[in-house]
């Protein structure tokens, strides 16, 4: 999948879909879309560490949709057994750009240190970002389990991530009993998958894991445009 469709740089579409719905997804798709199996199994458990300073630079930033902004995580993927450090950047036309680091598994949940901070210059000069210039620590968990489905017609990657969890110290909620979240994945702004989702009645949502997440736990921060899909995610 890796090597077919990576998608660092992509175009990110994203829906709220309710889980009774995903079986009709599924059978809308290309009938030559394949379903990525890890270990005999469609769905690999995610663990994820977002990063952010003091005064939620990166949260306010997407809240304020900022033409350069961007995001810091480590991510475990528990099947297999690896882990990154990643960063997600906005670029021009709307495109996000994601470059990662592989981690060892028992660091992911190590605190920022300068290794990693100097690899993150890296990634925002090159992308022609200012270096950082704040301090970052752990703000929010989350895990989720997701199916992932690719189309090599198209050259499209779907993701589905149900049953997120997401906490910060003393507190943790459950945004995904109910729905989940799809995310189409793809080198052009519309394609095939999204023509599909249209036809079904589905529409983009405005709906970012740690910035829902964070204001669902933390409801003092505003976070008026993701109110939408908390609706949907916490009812």
């Amino acid at each position: 999948l890796s090597a077919q469709a990576e998608l660092l740089r992509r175009f990110d579409t994203k829906y709220i879909v309710p889980l009774s719905l995903l079986p009709e997804v599924y059978a809308s798709l290309p009938s030559t879309t394949k379903v990525l199996t890890v270990n005999d199994s469609h769905s690999t458990s995610y663990g994820t560490h977002y990063y952010d300073s003091t005064d939620l630079h990166t949260y306010f930033d997407h809240l304020k949709r900022r033409r350069k902004r961007f995001k810091i995580r480590t991510r475990f993927y528990n099947q297999p057994a690896n882990g990154y450090l990643e960063i997600k950047l906005k670029m021009p036309r709307g495109q996000t750009q994601k470059v990662r680091w592989g981690l060892n598994v028992n660091e992911v949940a190590n605190p920022i240190g300068e290794a990693h901070i100097s690899l993150l210059n890296t990634a925002l000069t090159d992308n022609s970002y200012a270096p950082l210039t704040h301090t970052y620590h752990r703000t929010l968990e989350t895990t989720f389990s997701r199916a992932t489905l690719f189309d090599p017609v198209t050259s499209e990657r779907i993701t589905v991530d149900a049953h997120l969890r997401a906490s910060v110290p003393g507190s943790e909620i459950n945004l995904g009993a109910t729905h989940a979240i799809v995310e189409i994945k793809s080198a052009r702004q519309i394609g095939q998958s999204h023509r599909v989702f249209t036809h079904m009645g589905l529409h983009p949502m405005s709906v970012s894991k740690y910035c829902v997440a964070l204001t669902a736990l933390r409801p003092e921060l505003g976070g008026t445009p993701w109110k939408s899909a908390l609706r949907l995610l916490a009812p």
